[in-house]
This record gives C-alpha cells, structure tokens and sequence, in this order.
C-alpha cells in the first residue's frame, strides 16, 4: 500500500465504531473489505490489528461513557450538587455544568432559569428535571431543566478565572457586540442574537461562528509570521506556532476542529522542520486517527463529520485545478471554497436540511475578513484586560470587522436561492450525493483538459435526458389526476390544527391542537386523522407559537411517529409545555429549526414559505401571539396563507408581503383584535376559516371580525358549526368541503370580488 495510513484509519474507525455500536456485528464486518480488495496476508494483519485496537478503545469510552452522569440519571426529578463551568445570566439560556452527586460524575448541559445569576466557578445544589435523549451510539446525552437554585459558595478553577477574565475585557471594549466577540474568540455562542445567528446560517457562514480548526490554524500562523518577521528561525517559528495551537486548542476544552487542527499543525511543522514532504491525505489521515484516539465519539459527532470533510473538500477542489489548470490564487480560492460546500452538503441536508451555495462566493470575502479579526480581538482582549495602551485600536479595527461579516451575512441571508431549506433526510441529500460522485468522475485522475471537458459533456447531455425524462412523468402524472393537494383544518375545539397532503402523499402538520388536564387533541384527534388517512410520518411539522392551543398536541404527535423536521418562531418561553415539547425534540433527535421570514420548502411541488417572524422584527416575547409564525401554501396559481394567532400588529408589519390568497385560515381564532380590514383588502381572500370551540369562552370568533370578513365577501367557514373543513385543489382549481356536506368552489388565483 503507498499510502497506509488513509486505510488505517478506515480500519481503526471500523473497529472503533464496533465497539461504540450496541450492535456490532455487521459493521465488525467493514474489517473484510482489505479481503474484498484482494489484499495481502500482511495487509489484512494490519487490517486486524489496526481494526482491533479501535475496537478496544471503543469498549472502554462505551464503559466510560456509561458511568457519567448523563448515562446514569433516570429522566424525571434530581437534585445534584454541581459547579457552574460557565456564569448564568441573569435572562436565563444554557449553561454547563460539572455534576457531583447523584452516584455520578460529568459535564452536563443544562437550562437555567431567569432571575438567578450565577458566576462561573459557582459551587451549590440545583434542583431539576433531567430530560435524557434516545440512546444511540454516540454518548448518552440530555439536558438538565434547572428549575431552583441554592448557592453554596464560588471556587472559581483557573480556567474559569481566565474565561471570566477574558468576557469582562470583552464586554467593556466592545459593549453589545461583545457576544459576538465570545463566539470568535473563546467559542461562547448562549447570548447570540437569534437573528444575527440565522444570517450567518442562512449565508453559510455559521462554520466563523464556530470555534474549529480554522481558528486554531489562524492563531498558530499569525504566531509563526510575526516571528519570521522579527527574525526569528523558522524552528522557534514553528515551535512557537504549535504551542500556541496547542495552549488555545486546550483553553478551548480541546473539541474535536479545534484537536484536529493541532495535530495536523503538529505533524506538518515537524516533518518540514525534518525536511521532508508532506503527503496530505495521509496528514489528514494520521491527524483524524489522533483526534479520534483522544476522543473516540468524535466518530459520531456531525460536526467533527463536517469539519473533516470540509477540509478534505476544500484540499482536493484546490489541488485538481492547480494541476490540472495552472491556476491562480483566486480560482484556487474559489476551487477550495466550492470543494468543501460539495463535500458538506450531503451530511447538512441529510442531518439539517439546508445548504447555502451563496457560501461559495462569500467565504472568498469572509475568510480573509475572519483571518485578521479573530487574531485583532483576541490581542485587544487580551491587552485590555491586563490594562495595556493600544488595545482600543486593536478592539476599533476588529470591530470594523466583524462590522463588515455582520452586514456580509445579512446580505447573504437575503439573496434568492442562496440558501436552499429541505425536508432533512436520504431523499433530499441523494442528488447532492450525485453530484459529488459525478464531479469526483469528472475530474478523476491526472487527464487532460480536453478529456474533462469530454466527460462534463456526457454528464450534461445524461442530465438532459433526465430532465426530458422527468418533465415526461410530471406530464403523466399530471394527466392521470394525481397531483391534488389537500388541506384539512380539523375540528380540535379551541385551537388550532391543520394537515397537509401533498400531491404525492407526503405529510406536513401546522399547529396539533390544544392539550389541558381533561383532553389531548393531539392524541384524541390530529393522530387519529393521519392514521385514517395512512400516514406514516411527518415531513414537516410547524407550530406557529407556544401557546398550549396550538402546541399542545405536538407531543402525541412526536411520540407517535416520525417528524423530519420541526418548525417554530424558536423564541424561548419560560413555560412548561413549551419545555417538555423541546425536550421531546431533543430526545427523539428531530431536526429543530428557528422560522424567519424567507424560509421556503418545497415539497413535491407545494411551496411552503414563511412571511413572518423576520429577524428586524422587534416585538418578539411581547405578545406571543405576534410572534406567530404566518405560512404561505402554493400550489400551482392556488394560493392559502395560515397564520397562526398573528394580530393587527403582525398584520400592519407583513404590508404587501402576501398578495393576493385563494384561501385564509383567520388569524387568532376570529379574535377582535386580528383580520383587520386594510389587511383583507390586501390579501382578497375568496374562503376563510375560522378555527374554534363551540360556546368557548372568549368570545370567538367576534362580531367585528365576521363584520370585516364579510365587508371582503369573504366566505366564511367555522370548525366549530361545520366540522373539519378540506380544501383540495389541482394548482388550477379548487374545492372545498366541510364534514357536514357544504362546499364552496373557485378558481386559483382568479381575481377576488372587490370588496363592496
């Protein structure tokens, strides 16, 4: 073999997941593949040897893993005596903690009630709910619901010491972006405004926000270039570069980007200083094999995933078109920038959901900007804490900065087709598995240019006939009427609950009805209907707010079958149905995402877009119900927008976003206080339903919305006089029905009557 040590580490990784893996065998089987490959008899003693050693490290983490804390407590109420490894601000959000009691030790993450402020170091009992998640092969994990607090003392370790040092030096040079500081400069991302996080997300930035082996390899360089730049040898150089890469990797707690880097800075400056070349494949290789040998559950970690494959993406991009195409430093930049999103997009959407294809030609801004920010704030912050001259001007020019990422990733965020929202799973990450496998052939070995050339043609012309091909089976599809959409707003009493059927029997559910002491209409009426119409699972389930009518039978809904993908405004509320629900996200591993305005899904040609919450949106915790999550249905020219308990201020907020609708489900309920009439005249809605309970007690829905409604001869239909009321419509036209037999029909799209 020329180059072992790639083949090493796919044995070593066969047998350490065999011994993380409850069920072992078939994967104890990978250790087969050197004999598939007609490998020699010291090849496949190496195989064995290499696999078996993995194996042994995985049984002793499993062992390891099974005496912690988070392996140990059983879900339900505790009380632990723990320390603080991070302060608790006074608004409440997550903490780590250090776990001494309860017959177990461990770091666990935790959420921390409002109104206690805590410092780091902080040592006393707390009181709680642990929530542990479905066990799978990587560490027992969950999260503890701190609900009291009795402080016993502050022993602050060293480490806190530095970190609290270094968020006070922060906060005073830079004030309210002093979070942001955090994040690039020791990894702390808990005070984060959501919405500057969703613009580095939907830009494809996130990977800045993130302490990886990017930062790590930033710090080292700037270390070793100032030393060359006064003189120094390229041997101090070196050494001083890695132990710098070494201090901030372990000040860090040592993740798994951050180990990775360390060790591939490691072995390259050594073998340079040794005079001999580098083979990267197996640098990368021997660099994933210590990361992995130091902290095997690196193994199952997404993050460590994406962190390697963006790496080994970004190297093979860059190198193919500096042999193959004498390239130039920009097309290289671009080359390596491409290369990582290909690597990464298969594990993001099947794990996620989403990819950003904008984060090519942003990365070429961004990664520089990073490059002189992250080494400008961590100097300033360093030198201002100890109360040296200068660092005000290192804190201005960094802070121009992260200016600069700031605007550069809310600009990103906007740009149409920039950012691509999926339902996560198999299906949506195979085409992006393709066209990884097609580039890799495209491009495979040392050829000319004129032989890629050749092979991107037979792909676009293969490409071709798929596309005439497919557009063949819409068409049939299309002609043997199969392409309905349905909606159901079904009869749950006070509250709200909606299901989707697309055209090819797929499943999205917006809100699951109310749940009190007496009744769960998830359970008692939402699952039933999947059930009676075959559903299997959910791809998408939206919950408009947190409020128990809307909420509440979420639950039933997680419990009972899977949910690709759950949809909420994401603002934090102190309540706890709104808890356990996250809590239940959590542990059955559903992909959470945080809604804003321009999130768009398509599922089998229905368009799902949200129009509010966006991230300007300044009213968010005042009124939950503002906050509501307002979702635009398309199909074809049919057009229906469901919005959840948003009111006038919501509604004056949106403008002219939505156009014109086919069909309105009636914001909050038919409230007072909703469907004002500058709004309906807006929208032109020709149906509108209202969801409610017969005789409940506020008054739904009010004279003055049925007054407004009616003013927009808009007709209106009520689940708590007409039972469940369906909608079903081809793109073209539409019908709809209710569950005692009324019907009412349309044209999508036609020009509603002006209200008189």
């Amino acid at each position: 073999m020329r180059r072992p040590a790639p083949w090493a580490l796919a044995w070593f990784g066969a047998g350490l997941a065999t011994g993380l893996a409850r069920f072992w065998a078939p994967v104890g089987a990978l250790w087969l593949l050197p004999l598939a490959m007609g490998a020699r008899v010291p090849a496949l003693g190496l195989a064995g040897g290499v696999g078996g050693i993995g194996w042994l490290l995985g049984r002793v983490a499993r062992a390891a893993d099974e005496r912690g804390c988070a392996a140990r407590l059983l879900a339900g109420d505790v009380t632990l005596q723990v320390r603080l490894m991070e302060p608790a601000a006074a608004g409440g959000g997550r903490v780590a903690l250090a776990a001494a009691g309860g017959g177990c030790r461990g770091v666990l993450p935790a959420r921390w009630p409002r109104g206690i402020p805590a410092a780091a170091g902080a040592v006393g009992v707390a009181r709680g709910r642990w929530l542990a998640h479905e066990r799978g092969a990587g560490r027992a994990r969950g999260f503890l619901l701190v609900q009291a607090w009795r402080q016993a003392a502050v022993a602050p370790t060293a480490g806190d010491r530095v970190r609290a040092w270094v968020q006070h030096s922060s906060s005073r040079l830079f004030g309210p972006r002093a979070s942001l500081v955090d994040a690039f400069v020791i990894g702390r991302r808990a005070e984060l405004d959501p919405g500057l996080v969703a613009d580095f997300r939907d830009s494809g930035l996130t990977h800045l926000l993130a302490i990886s082996g990017f930062h790590v390899g930033i710090m080292a360089g700037w270390c070793a270039v100032l030393l060359r730049a006064a003189h120094r040898s390229r041997r101090t150089a070196t050494l001083a570069g890695l132990a710098v890469a070494t201090g901030y990797s372990l000040f860090l707690g040592w993740p798994a980007p951050a180990a990775r880097a360390t060790l591939a800075l490691a072995i390259v400056g050594l073998t340079r200083l040794r005079q001999r070349a580098v083979d990267t494949p197996s640098l990368m290789a021997v660099a994933l094999l210590g990361v992995l040998a130091l902290d095997p559950f690196a193994l199952t970690e997404v993050g460590a995933w994406l962190s390697a494959t963006a790496l080994w993406g970004s190297w093979a991009a860059e190198r193919w078109v500096r042999r193959e195409l004498a390239a130039g430093p920009v097309l290289r930049a671009i080359a390596a920038s491409t290369g990582a999103l290909a690597a990464t997009a298969p594990i993001t959407v099947f794990v996620f959901g989403t990819a950003a294809p904008i984060a090519v030609v942003l990365n070429l801004v961004a990664v520089p900007m990073c490059a002189l920010a992250v080494p400008a704030l961590f100097l300033a912050v360093a030198l201002g804490g100890l109360g040296v001259p200068g660092a005000g001007a290192l804190a201005a020019g960094g802070g121009l900065l992260l200016e600069g990422l700031q605007r550069l990733a809310a600009i990103g965020a906007r740009v149409p087709g920039g950012h691509l929202v999926l339902v996560p799973g198999a299906a949506a990450a195979l085409p992006w598995v393709g066209l990884l496998v097609l580039a890799g052939w495209i491009a495979a070995g040392h050829v000319p240019a004129r032989v890629v050339a050749r092979r991107a043609a037979v792909l676009l012309a293969a490409a071709a006939w798929v596309l005439v091909a497919a557009e063949e089976w819409r068409r049939r599809a299309a002609a043997a009427n199969t392409g309905a959409l349905a909606l159901h707003f079904l009869d749950v009493g006070q509250g709200d609950a909606a299901l989707l059927r697309t055209p090819r029997g797929r499943w999205i559910a917006v809100d699951a009805g109310p749940r009190d002491a007496r009744r769960d209409a998830g359970a008692t009426r939402v699952l039933p209907a999947l059930r009676r119409a075959g559903a299997r699972a959910l791809d998408i389930l939206f919950v408009s707010h947190a409020h128990a009518d809307h909420l509440g039978g979420a639950a039933a809904l997680l419990e009972a079958m899977p949910v690709g993908l759950v949809v909420e405004p994401g603002r934090v509320v102190d309540d706890p149905l709104y808890q356990r629900f996250l809590a239940l996200v959590g542990a059955r591993a559903v992909p959470w995402r945080a809604g804003r305005s321009g999130d768009r899904w398509t599922v089998d040609g229905v368009t799902l877009r949200l129009v509010h919450p966006d991230t300007a949106w300044g009213e968010f915790g005042l009124d939950l119900n503002e906050d509501s999550l307002v979702l635009l249905v398309e199909y074809g020219a049919f057009r229906a927008a469901l919005v959840g308990d948003a009111g006038f201020h919501a509604e004056q907020a949106l403008g002219d976003r939505l156009g014109d609708v086919d069909l309105l489900k009636v914001g909050h309920h038919g409230s007072r206080t909703a469907s004002g009439a500058a709004w309906l005249a807006r929208l032109r809605p020709e149906a509108a339903v209202v969801s409610l309970g017969r005789g409940n007690r506020y008054g739904h829905p009010s004279p003055e919305a049925l007054a407004r409604l009616a003013a927009a001869r808009a007709r209106v239909w009520r689940t708590d006089r007409d039972g469940t009321v369906t909608v079903r419509t081809d793109g073209r036209d539409w019908h709809l029905e209710t569950a005692r037999g009324a019907t009412q029909q349309g044209a999508a799209g036609a020009p509603a009557r002006p209200p008189s």
